[in-house]
């Protein structure tokens, strides 16, 4: 028996299609099967990079992001991150793109002692900053911020974020070298996706060339095809 959609009925679907973030309606309708395929092949152009009140509005409008990090959507991705890291260990991790606040609660609660994120959303940081009051949030832009020179990281964490932006190896570009960096991309098109991946060898070509020791591996999402890439490698001088 196929597994039908809580929206399944006209009227039903309206409404929630005017009181669900884009993001997320994308999500669950690819989840059940209505969601457009969007572009195939490597690395699809699905939408464009996005300002910040997008996301101030997207932080503000979803409850997913009030709720405690078991609940979050992504508490699997960084549960298998958390297994790889040994947080006890890591001097300090930086967190590009770093969200509300849940994975930093997280990895408060496993032990890590020094934590700071960046996010360009101010919605996104002072929700961040109630969640976790322990670790240490900046609202900046990532190109231009000195906290990728100025902190003391071993660890970086960029999940759910290089997808969002035209200048993602930009990014990865200003990652310490000798740095152990974590990520993860998604396998599924979105309005604020600027491209996904159809496969770990899409993934491994674009990124590869930035460490050394790196890898790849595919994490289902759902029982629709989605799929999360994660990566880790050390990132490299060259």
């Amino acid at each position: 028996m196929s597994e039908k959609s809580p929206y399944s009925t006209p009227a039903v679907k309206t409404i929630a299609r005017q009181l669900t973030p884009t993001f997320f309606w994308n999500i669950f309708q690819r989840r059940f099967g209505h969601a457009p395929e969007g572009n195939a092949g490597t690395n699809g152009n699905t939408g464009k990079e996005r300002r910040s009140d997008f996301y101030d509005a997207m932080y503000l409008q979803t409850e997913d992001y009030c709720r405690h990090y078991t609940h979050s959507r992504y508490y699997f991705l960084w549960c298998v991150i958390l297994d790889r890291m040994r947080p006890t260990e890591v001097r300090a991790l930086l967190d590009i793109g770093c969200g509300p606040g849940q994975f930093a609660s997280l990895l408060r609660d496993r032990g890590l002692q020094k934590y700071v994120g960046i996010d360009f959303s101010d919605v996104c940081i002072r929700m961040a900053r109630l969640a976790c009051t322990s670790a240490q949030f900046e609202c900046s832009d990532v190109f231009s911020s000195d906290l990728f020179d100025t902190l003391d990281y071993d660890v970086a964490v960029a999940t759910e974020f290089l997808e969002h932006i035209e200048g993602d190896l930009v990014i990865l570009g200003r990652i310490r070298p000798g740095t152990r960096v974590y990520g993860s991309v998604p396998n599924f098109p979105d309005p604020s996706h600027v491209r996904y991946f159809n496969s770990v060898e899409d993934v491994y070509a674009r990124y590869s060339s930035s460490f050394e020791s790196f890898q790849v591996d595919e994490l289902l999402f759902g029982s629709e095809g989605m799929s999360f890439f994660l990566f880790e490698g050390i990132r490299c001088s060259k």
